[in-house]
């Protein structure tokens, strides 16, 4: 996979040169750059560095890098997770119940992998359309009958959408535009399909107020390019001539763990009547937040470090759960890797078999717990930690340990 970085030297929304840096973290590689044993070794690696803008106080990379081919071959998927599951049918609920007055409802999944959230739209009644650079996750997106373009969404992608899906009354796009390298072009793209009379887009990128707060560095990586508060996505919105409606479409318990979901319309729009007041940056602000928050995260990173050594030490055989960003990130990070992490376990079976980049921990099922001999198990993808001890009852009630990342981060 060849992979080239373009470099930026001005902010990605207001275009100041006013951009300070406040972390550096050395040598990730690519969340989803899984490897085969012959290929150990070979991933990419590359320093992380992250900016605020003193201007918009957007917080982003200055660097981008290209993934084109990457995110052909992405694998990864939550359809297996009943709480993703469970998501995404009360999101699509909620929106039609409330924003879905349309009689052809028209529903459009920016990045919308193997059609998980388009599923529900479809069995309430929506025609439903999905664009997904992956061609892995595409393919299991048609074979639920809705239709896919397998492509990044862009201005020149954007007249791959038959007309039959447009105007588009309702656009999605989860954990997506954070990873776009030019934010106000992906708005104004969404502006040529959607319905601007009744239209609107709902976005979920990670809350940069709970990364902060959780010291979260397991959520920097190069696909990210921009990081957001609901003020400075409110800011970006307004950019592109998008309000702000609301950010309770779901309830917090209902939301994945880091989840800033928003829901906004064109400002022309029935809905901008409803809009939300413009919403103070408060400590955003103030570079000195940013500073301040680099400092801690290198101290969670010695944390991290910290307890895995005293674990070990002490004859314990860790393991992970959660081969995602998260996980991937949190190993490489922290420069922890096998074999003091003995195996990483996921209910991901496309990546089974497959090991780590940069940390080198084999990927295999929970089903295998015992062929490890593990005693207590970090959860990396701690958003869906009940879910996870629920299903691994088993290893606990023999005298396993399950432990949170948060909990010691």
């Amino acid at each position: 996979m060849d992979i080239s970085i373009i470099k930026h030297d001005k902010c990605r929304l207001c275009g100041s040169k006013k951009v300070v840096r406040f972390l550096t973290l050395d040598g990730l590689p690519l969340t989803d750059n899984l490897l085969t044993k012959k290929e150990l070794g070979t991933e990419f690696i590359f320093p992380l560095d992250l900016y605020v803008c003193e201007e918009c106080f957007l917080v982003q990379t200055l660097h981008d890098v290209n993934v084109g081919e990457y995110y052909k071959d992405y694998l990864y998927s939550i359809s297996f997770s009943e709480f993703a599951r469970r998501f995404a049918e009360l999101l699509a609920k909620r929106l039609v119940e409330k924003y879905g007055s349309a009689v052809e409802l028209n529903v459009i999944d920016i990045g919308g992998g193997d059609g998980l959230q388009l599923e529900y739209f479809k069995k309430l009644g929506a025609n439903v359309f999905c664009i997904e650079p992956s061609e892995y996750l595409s393919k299991i997106s048609r074979g639920k009958g809705i239709d896919t373009a397998s492509c990044l969404f862009t201005f020149d992608t954007v007249q791959r959408i038959p007309e039959k899906y447009l105007p588009a009354n309702i656009v999605v796009s989860s954990y997506t535009f954070d990873h776009v390298s030019d934010p106000k072009d992906f708005l104004k793209a969404i502006r040529k399909i959607i319905d601007r009379e009744k239209g609107v887009v709902v976005i979920e990128v990670h809350d940069f107020e709970k990364i902060r707060n959780r010291r979260e560095y397991c959520l920097f990586q190069h696909e990210h390019t921009t990081y957001y508060t609901t003020a400075t996505l409110q800011n970006v919105l307004a950019s592109e001539h998008f309000v702000l409606l609301e950010t309770e479409i779901l309830t917090n318990q209902e939301k994945r763990g880091n989840s800033l979901l928003v829901v906004a319309a064109p400002e022309e729009s029935i809905w901008a009547r409803e809009a939300k007041n413009k919403i103070s940056l408060n400590e955003y602000c103030k570079t000195s937040t940013y500073e301040k928050f680099g400092i801690e995260i290198k101290e969670s990173l010695q944390k991290f470090r910290s307890y895995v050594e005293k674990r070990t030490n002490e004859g314990v055989v860790l393991a992970g759960f959660g081969a995602a960003g998260r996980g991937i990130l949190s190993l490489a990070a922290s420069e922890v890797s096998f074999p003091k992490i003995r195996c990483m376990f996921d209910n991901n079976r496309s990546i089974h078999s497959y090991y780590t980049p940069r940390s080198h921990v084999l990927i295999e099922s929970p089903e295998k717990i015992e062929d490890f001999g593990v005693n207590e198990i970090i959860v990396f993808s701690y958003g869906y930690f009940g879910e996870i001890k629920n299903s691994l009852k088993g290893f606990i009630e023999n005298g396993g340990k399950l432990t949170s990342l948060l909990e010691v981060i």
